[in-house]
């Protein structure tokens, strides 16, 4: 058995502070937000999207509600909510998402190294829903 999380992802359509600043006043914590416009700049101009939340969470005990704006704002059958899977062996992550694309899952995101994670990568399963799989790493606002 691969030892990690599963974590609910949930996108919103501009309105992800709003609504985690919300759940944070419900479950008594403060969330941590990531915007878009904190991103290096490189990073902002690749993407072609600088507004809204890029990554926010709320810790609650030994989970997390974790969300964002989707890129352009744009909600559809199929990015309302990801699965998100995180482990911190690299080499279970690597094989996990390899499984996946076995099983054939189209690829959103490559499973690659980003300025935020060692290995990060999105799929969508022949169920439709998508995946964020990735190497553990606690959550840093530095």
């Amino acid at each position: 058995m691969k030892q990690g999380m599963l974590e609910p992802y949930v996108n919103f359509n501009g309105n992800a502070l709003e609504a985690l600043t919300f759940y944070g006043e419900i479950f008594e914590v403060e969330p941590e937000v990531m915007l878009f416009s904190d991103l290096p700049l490189e990073e902002q101009e690749a993407m072609g999207f600088a507004e809204g939340v890029m990554h926010g969470q709320i810790d609650l005990g030994n989970a997390h509600l974790m969300g964002s704006d989707t890129m352009g704002n744009i909600i559809n059958e199929g990015n309302r909510y990801y699965l998100s899977w995180a482990s911190e062996n690299v080499a279970d992550v690597v094989e996990v998402w390899e499984r996946f694309v076995e099983h054939g899952a189209k690829i959103i995101m490559p499973l690659e190294q980003t300025f935020w994670a060692e290995k990060y990568g999105i799929l969508e399963d022949r169920f439709g829903i998508q995946w964020m799989i990735q190497r553990y790493a606690p959550y840093s606002q530095e």
